[in-house]
């Protein structure tokens, strides 16, 4: 390709020639440059949107080119496009390269700074998307766990347990209680009034109560 040895002379700044395809094959052709070690780019933006999956409607996210149809290779790979562009066996979406006046254009990086702007607030954008969702579903999480605690609560509510007065016993899932053992001083299988010594008397459901069993030792 003889005309690009034209443009190669950007001295010592790197800059970017276009590449022109199709519009849906400008993420793939971007894609298949790069793993082929050429230094390709094209921006483009990921969004949330809403699809069918089965009877239901999910969200699902999606990257689109921003500026379909185009993509950017740094000028030091000129040749190397040259050398695919003249391989009709070449496995890389089809591509031409951009020609204008019988030359190829080359652009610096200020040509393509609104286009990486763009770029970055679409990150920036997703990025708050996706932290606004992630709070949505743990507040989610959280509203689940407290009705699955909750009716776990109502379920041993309902459990009835027998003691005797005078009985032992230990207190769960109460921490200012951990560690005490108190007597029961009456019990109608629902509640209990447990004495923990002193003035601590306290009524407690009795799902929450378990024997404690005390074996004397003689000395």
């Amino acid at each position: 390709m003889n005309e690009s040895t034209d443009l190669a002379g950007a001295g010592s700044n790197v800059r970017w020639c276009i590449l022109r395809t199709s519009g849906s094959r400008t993420l793939a052709l971007a894609e298949s440059l790069a793993n082929a070690g050429i230094d390709a780019w094209t921006p483009a933006a990921t969004a949330s949107r809403l699809v069918r999956r089965g009877a239901t409607m999910v969200k699902a996210e999606r990257t689109a080119p921003i500026l379909p149809t185009f993509v950017f290779v740094r000028s030091p790979h000129l040749p190397a496009l040259a050398d695919i562009l003249a391989d009709p066996w070449h496995r890389h979406p089809a591509f031409s390269l951009f020609r204008y006046q019988g030359r190829y254009p080359l652009v610096g990086e200020a040509s393509i700074a609104s286009l990486r702007g763009a770029e970055q607030e679409a990150i920036e954008a997703l990025q708050l998307e996706r932290d606004v969702a992630d709070r949505e579903q743990r507040r989610l999480e959280r509203i689940a766990n407290l009705r699955t605690e909750q009716a776990r609560r109502k379920a041993l509510r309902q459990v009835r347990r027998e003691f005797s007065d005078g009985a032992r016993v230990e207190v769960a899932e109460m921490t200012p209680l951990a560690g005490l053992t108190g007597v029961v001083q009456s019990s109608d299988g629902r509640t209990a009034i447990v004495d923990f010594g002193g003035a601590l008397v306290m009524k407690i459901e009795a799902w929450r109560l378990s024997p404690r069993d005390v074996v004397d030792m003689e000395a």
